[in-house]
Formats: C-alpha cells, structure tokens, sequence
C-alpha cells in the first residue's frame, strides 16, 4: 500500500519520463545526411566524421558525463561485419547518441535518439534477446529522484528498434545469454517511498518482459545487507524502521527463509500500521510466509482477510490506481495458492479478478498517463497473468 507522498512521486516520474518520449527519433523518421565518397577522404578521421552529423549547436559528450567514461564505441551492430560509430552528444541539459553507419562508401545516420537527463549510467553491448544478436543496453539517469531510463537498441529488418526495460534508481544484469545461454534477467532496483529501495527480478525474451522470483536467494546477500544496513541506520538515528523491516521480510519470503521471516513477523506486528506495513501488506507477507512452509489453509485464511482489507482501502483513498494493482497481485497470489491446493475454479477465478483489475487499469489510462516506464508496467502485468494462465492450463494437462 502506498501513501499520498507515494503518489507525488509516481506523477512526477511520469512527468519527467514523458518529457523525455518526445525527443527520440526512429531511423524512420530521421532525414539522415550522407556523404558521398569525395566527402570522406581515406584522411577523415572519426572526429571528421562524427562532426558532419551533430545535430545544431551539439557537440561531444564529456567524458565525464558517462560512466564508461568512453564518449565513442565502435560495434557491430547489424552484425555486417563492419563495425558502426556509437556516438554519445549533449546540448545544455539534453544528452543522447547517434548511430553513424558506413554503406558502400556513404556514412549516414542510421539512428539517433535525445532526452533531457543528467549522465549517461549505463553502456553495454551483448546479447540480450538472441543468442545470434547482440544488443546495446543505455541508461540515462533523468535524476537522483526518478533514477535513470534504460532501453535495448536491436538491430532487425526495418532498423534500429528500440525497447524500454523500465526506469530504475539501481541495475544490474544478474544473467545473460553469453554467460547462462537461455536467459537474460536484470535486477531492477526502485524507489519505495523516500529514498528507500526495493529490488524486482526482470526476465527479457524476444516475446516480452515478466516479473520472476526464481533469484532472490542468488541475490540473498547483496539485498539483505542492504536492509539491514538500513535498519541499523534508523536504529541509530532513531528515524522510522517500517522499510527495513518490510524489506528483509520481503527479502526472506522471496529467498525461502521462511521460517526465519515468520519469526521476524513477530516484530513486525508490533510495529506494522504505517506505509508500507500496513495490515494488508502485512497479512500478504504472512500469507506468502505460510505458502513458504507448505501451510496452504493458513496462508488461505489470511490471505482472504488481506484482500477483505486491500479491498477497503482501495475503495477509500484518493491513489485508487495504485491500491488496485496492489490488489490485482493479491489476487494473483491468490490464484497461485488456489492451485497448490488443487482448486482450479478457484485459481481461475483470482486470475479473473486480476485481468479485470488490469483492463479496468488500461480503460482508467493509468498504463498511459506517462512515457515509457508505464508502458513497461503495462507489459509486465499483462504477461503475468498470461504466464499464471499458460502454467494452470499446462499443469491441467
């Protein structure tokens, strides 16, 4: 559950990400400028080169604006065997890159994109979608706030194409296809409220985006240090401990300590009341907690009651939007509980719940009230649902 000043937060980001939208531009759209072979001597270099296709008043980023601190790459892209000019440029607050591709002796822009952010955070370049692809992965930080917006750039038959993995305040690539060969997962790291953190498992195929569970226990110690370094610090200052406490919590659900987050559940019932241990939110954690330890009538019992109480605050507080998604992922938890206690009725009928609180999401423009994080919002709700439905019905088979 997520208080007003939770809701400040999320418009801002939307303002901010959605200003940034309207400053990329498709190979499609781009009148690329191309120099013919008298333009470009076997004496050019690559600054000659870069310089001809700046947009106006652009220049070069700093090498201390991007944290490769590499303002040029040469790569392969289109995997031609040549390798492309990977170019990083900056206007005043307004930084991006362009793409320069030489074909046949011509140079041209191949693809070019700009937004208003602060620092270049991330530049990496491997496989992310296809094992016989690889991908550039950037990251621009809008501000310490929001954190930074990353997307994949392909290259496939129409061009350059572009894809939002989300907007978080800390990345890291926990599995890729070179290293682990089927999978390519990110570690998404957001802002929870204040400057507190909370951290989310991304798997990318060619076919979407989903929300996974499976590496929280590989992930175990870089996260629980985390939150007890937060606890100690709100001991010490005497500040408010709900946070850390919902994050180690959440961070022993997820890794399979449960019986070590039941026991912390005692704690937590003494404090809980405040964003984000509300009883809702606390309810769910136990719930998640019994379904840890196999105790399916428990977590059952208490689930419901959390739903019962979800339910209420949704229909009684101003940030309807966000309770609802909240509650279309009780429903799903629901649903997941629901078929390892062999009620499929029951387990479609949550997911129902969950589609419907998603389509009446979609119809209220909450997925469209922003740029592309909503969007990205929008891909992973629906392809959890989709995936819950594809293991019922395979599991029925």
């Amino acid at each position: 559950m997520r208080k007003i000043f939770i809701v400040v937060i999320l418009f801002c980001t939307l303002f901010m990400i959605s200003s940034c939208g309207i400053y990329s531009n498709p190979n499609s759209l781009i009148t690329s400028p191309k120099l013919n072979g008298k333009d470009i001597s076997t004496n050019d270099n690559t600054d000659d080169i870069i310089r001809k296709f700046l947009p106006n008043e652009f220049e070069v980023l700093s090498k201390d604006e991007i944290a490769t601190s590499k303002s040029i790459e040469f790569i392969d892209i289109d995997n031609d065997k040549n390798n492309e000019i990977i170019a990083f440029i900056e206007k005043d607050d307004t930084k991006g890159f362009m793409i320069l591709k030489n074909s046949g002796g011509l140079w041209q822009k191949e693809y070019q994109k700009l937004l208003k952010c602060e620092f270049i955070t991330n530049f990496a370049f491997l496989n992310v979608f296809d094992t016989s692809k690889k991908s550039i992965i950037i990251g621009f930080s809008i501000n310490s706030n929001i954190g930074a917006e990353y997307d994949v750039y392909t290259y496939e038959d129409n061009g350059i194409e572009e894809r939002n993995i989300g907007t978080w305040n800390k990345f890291d690539i926990v599995k890729n296809l070179e290293v682990d060969g089927n999978e390519f997962t990110i570690a998404g790291w957001r802002k929870y409220g204040y400057d507190y953190l909370i951290v989310d498992f991304i798997k990318l195929d060619g076919k979407g985006a989903y929300l996974s569970n499976d590496y929280y226990p590989e992930y175990y110690n870089k996260s629980i240090e985390y939150y007890n370094n937060m606890l100690n610090d709100m001991l010490k200052y005497k500040g408010p401990t709900y946070f850390a406490w919902y994050g180690i919590v959440r961070t022993e659900i997820r890794s399979g300590n449960a019986e070590k987050a039941l026991n912390e559940l005692e704690t937590v019932n003494q404090i809980k009341g405040y964003f984000p241990l509300t009883d809702a939110i606390t309810d769910l954690l136990k719930a998640q907690t019994y379904i840890k330890l196999n105790k399916f009538n428990e977590a059952q019992e208490t689930l419901d009651i959390a739903i019962v109480k979800e339910n209420n605050d949704a229909n009684n507080k101003n940030f309807i939007d966000e309770t609802y998604r909240d509650l279309a992922y009780m429903y799903i938890e629901n649903a997941r509980l629901s078929e390892k206690l062999s009620n499929k009725e029951k387990a479609e009928e949550m997911l129902k719940k969950a589609s419907d609180i998603f389509n009446q999401l979609d119809k209220n423009n909450y997925y469209h009230t922003g740029g592309a994080e909503m969007k990205f919002y929008k891909e992973l709700d629906l392809n959890t649902i989709n995936n819950e439905h594809r293991k019922l019905n395979k599991n029925d088979k």
